[in-house]
């Protein structure tokens, strides 16, 4: 009964999911693209730090709903859900978007103002480093399940598909922590010319 109840509304449990996952995308790249921002200053102040904390809660409500449309779809076909290789990696996908969400959440957000590259010291050295490699599993996490939602069918095996997403996180996670030693040489630059 259930069952055929989704069938028949399969269509729009499509596009919700479909929505669901172009917001958590919208979502990570404005939280990305602030949290740059915000640094212009080489500082998080406690108004920034609010929108960020605002944001952050965004993305666990659209997480959710991801989760309930996602299942939903499941619940409407086990039999082609269950072996299909583009929902199994969305799973795994959305799974790892789960566990670095809530560590962003829980951790990361809350220690915001204490990224400041102007005041950098070996102890926030660590601090650094978790929140931009979160941020870029974040961001490359979205954007991943969003392709994956918009093809019907990808020409990989799962452990294909989980490995070029591994890869693919890996070159964000590289290409963040690049990002990061720019600006602590930016920060200390601006601090030494100041001190002049």
């Amino acid at each position: 009964m259930f069952t055929s109840f989704l069938q028949q509304h399969h269509t729009i449990i499509v596009i919700l999911h479909a929505l669901v996952g172009a917001v958590g995308v919208g979502s990570a790249v404005v939280l990305d693209l602030l949290f740059f921002y915000f640094l212009k200053d080489f500082k998080i102040s406690q108004s920034e730090n609010k929108i960020a904390s605002l944001l952050s809660n965004m993305f666990i409500i659209t997480l959710s709903a991801l989760y309930i449309t996602g299942l939903l779809l499941f619940l409407s076909n086990p039999e082609l859900y269950g072996t299909s290789t583009k929902f199994l990696t969305k799973v795994a996908v959305v799974l790892v978007l789960s566990i670095n969400g809530l560590f962003l959440h829980n951790y990361i957000s809350p220690r915001m103002r204490a990224l400041n590259f102007q005041k950098y010291n070996p102890e926030k050295k660590f601090l650094h480093t978790l929140a931009f490699a979160a941020g870029s599993i974040s961001i490359a996490s979205w954007v991943i399940a969003y392709v994956l939602g918009t093809q019907k069918t990808i020409p990989f095996s799962l452990l294909e598909a989980l490995m070029i997403y591994a890869g693919i996180v890996l070159i964000g996670i590289l290409v963040s922590l690049f990002t990061l030693q720019y600006m602590k040489k930016q920060g200390a630059l601006q601090s030494n010319s100041k001190e002049k």
